[in-house]
């Protein structure tokens, strides 16, 4: 890696964005119920709850990481696939 880009943030376009968070998913419900702690069926609460453990690791990894922060954005894109499997379940009103 080129030393003078190894920190450059990476701007994205939001269909960029929404491709990654959609192979969170792809991959979220290819391993639901298998060895992994990821389940294909669970409760609201156990969303949140999934939604703060990552949250908690993202902030670690920003707080010891330099930008564009690859590890806190890992946790950011599972925390984004996260919601949007919420939602797909248990639905959402657009923004007024």
């Amino acid at each position: 890696m080129d030393i003078d880009n190894q920190f450059k943030i990476i701007l994205m376009t939001r269909q960029e964005a929404y491709e990654i968070i959609d192979s969170e998913l792809d991959y979220q419900k290819a391993n639901a119920d298998t060895d992994t702690h990821i389940v294909s069926d669970f409760p609201l609460s156990s969303g949140l709850t999934a939604i703060d453990v990552k949250l908690e690791t993202a902030k670690r990894q920003w707080y010891y990481s330099k930008a564009p922060y690859p590890d806190a954005m890992e946790e950011i894109r599972k925390i984004a696939a996260i919601c949007v499997q919420m939602i797909e379940k248990y639905g959402c009103n657009k923004r007024k």
